[in-house]
């Protein structure tokens, strides 16, 4: 229920009707539209890296441009979940093609490599459990990622060139570094819960929820609530969808948990996924029966929502897009 937990197919036709809702503190509104305005490529920069429909992680311009294959993954063998390093010089992803322990309890953790942005010096940096969700810290210094201890799911760092392994006795998966790299935005729930967002300190501390979902009656507890916590620039805001299955809605609250609401809501699953440096939110759009992603750039009060068509078919969810390279 956090970012990547799901590899999720999503489609609609360009022209459908949508009923949306644009939340609020004080509450939802519903408009419908005739389609949705695409985004101007020349509005949009940085790169993009993403799992191909053809297979392997890929990277290309914010436009659609340059498009080039980075991992060669051969089937079954599945690369997916890629994350820029700062410096936009490496990535991160997650494969199947690891070696690591038995996972009796079915988590599902994979491999965890990075490779450079061109496609060479592909190393494994996963704790010897196996991983999932790895994300890369703001100084470049570490990577965060879901491993397993003592049969439970835990949060782990790594430094990234495999070494210095940390558990930083928490549980939890889908972590995400705050932009000042002082806290993790996680997922996580109790045997009697939904999924929640949490926040800690970058070393596991003081962990906290931020969100209590209620029960969703209709869904096997522990498959609906809330994830895909994502940071906004400036660390005063989380975005996180809230739902079960192919019902999930893109909601907003502030760091501490409060003024928690709802910002779209339309027939099928959105996933906030990137929160780009200039405010806007990089959005896959699950609709139901669908078979590829559909991607949105939407301001964080639902304002101004564009398609970005030219990903429609060619990147699966979750991608990353670095706009600006630190350094």
């Amino acid at each position: 229920m956090t970012r990547a937990s799901a590899r999720w197919t999503v489609a609609v036709a360009a022209c459908a009707a949508l009923t949306l809702a644009v939340g609020s503190a004080q509450g939802a509104v519903a408009r419908t539209t005739q389609g949705i305005p695409v985004a101007w490529k020349a509005n949009v920069h940085g790169r993009i890296a993403y799992e191909s429909f053809k297979g392997g992680i890929w990277t290309m311009n914010a436009n659609g441009s340059h498009r080039r294959r980075v991992t060669h993954a051969r089937r079954p063998g599945v690369d997916f979940d890629p994350d820029w390093a700062p410096s936009g010089k490496q990535l991160v992803f997650r494969t199947s093609r690891g070696h690591h322990l038995p996972d009796p309890q079915g988590i599902g953790v994979d491999g965890i490599f990075v490779i450079s942005a061109s496609g060479h010096h592909e190393h494994p940096v996963h704790p010897p459990s196996g991983g999932l969700f790895a994300d890369w810290s703001p100084d470049g210094r570490l990577i965060v990622m879901s491993g397993v201890s003592a049969g439970v799911e835990k949060l782990f760092t790594v430094h990234p060139d495999g070494t210095h392994v940390r558990d930083l006795g928490v549980s939890g998966e889908g972590a995400e570094w705050s932009p000042d790299g002082r806290e993790l935005a996680f997922g996580w729930h109790g045997p009697d819960e939904e999924w929640q967002v949490w926040v800690s300190r970058a070393d596991g501390h003081d962990a906290h929820s931020l969100t209590n979902p209620p029960v969703d009656p209709h869904a096997p507890l522990g498959s609906a609530g809330d994830g895909d916590g994502l940071w906004s620039p400036d660390g005063k805001q989380l975005a996180f969808s809230r739902g079960a299955g192919a019902k999930r809605d893109f909601w907003l609250m502030n760091a501490d948990g409060s003024d928690q609401h709802r910002v779209l809501r339309w027939r099928g699953a959105d996933s906030p996924t990137v929160w780009l440096p200039n405010g806007r939110i990089v959005l896959a759009h699950e609709a139901p029966g669908a078979t590829h992603p559909r991607w949105f750039l939407v301001n964080p009060d639902g304002t101004k929502l564009r398609s970005l068509r030219w990903l429609d078919g060619v990147a699966e969810y979750p991608l990353d897009w670095l706009v600006k390279p630190a350094g």
